[in-house]
């Protein structure tokens, strides 16, 4: 049987929810998780950088178009100091969707080197009602040289 990244994460999205149990109320609840791509993960300030995410809905609740924004950050942690990138607007995500997507991102030219983290961030003004807002951010570590 073949198990692409979509369906490994449909089947992980069903157990989870078979486990932690579905909720009455109508509510979305949104997650991201992603990657760099390989030869991403060190960079260049000014290079643009690709990375490979994917968006999940485990709730019960639709969302049309959720924001996605993009950070590089000092720390795992979205916070004021952060760089901000880009954003842009997802895919829909019905209930229980899951959904691959991919952006390249313009890193800034004035950082200095080091370790930083890519942000990415779903639903980043908490636009959607979520059952957990806790969940809406991935940190992917970078090394700019």
């Amino acid at each position: 049987m073949n198990y692409t990244l979509k369906n490994i994460y449909k089947i992980l999205t069903i157990v989870t929810l078979a486990l932690f149990g579905f909720t009455t109320q109508a509510q979305a609840d949104l997650t991201i998780n992603g990657y760099l791509e390989s030869g991403d993960e060190v960079a260049n300030a000014g290079d643009r950088v690709s990375l490979e995410y994917v968006m999940r809905n485990l709730g019960n609740y639709d969302v049309e178009d959720p924001v996605v924004s993009f950070y590089l950050s000092e720390d795992p942690i979205v916070g004021g100091n952060d760089y901000f990138l880009e954003s842009e607007d997802g895919s829909d995500l019905e209930a229980y969707e899951v959904e691959d997507e991919s952006e390249q991102v313009p890193l800034p030219y004035n950082i200095p080197r080091g370790q930083y983290y890519v942000l990415l961030v779903i639903d980043p003004y908490d636009y959607v009602s979520e059952r957990n807002e806790g969940n809406n951010v991935e940190a992917v570590q970078i090394t700019i040289q």
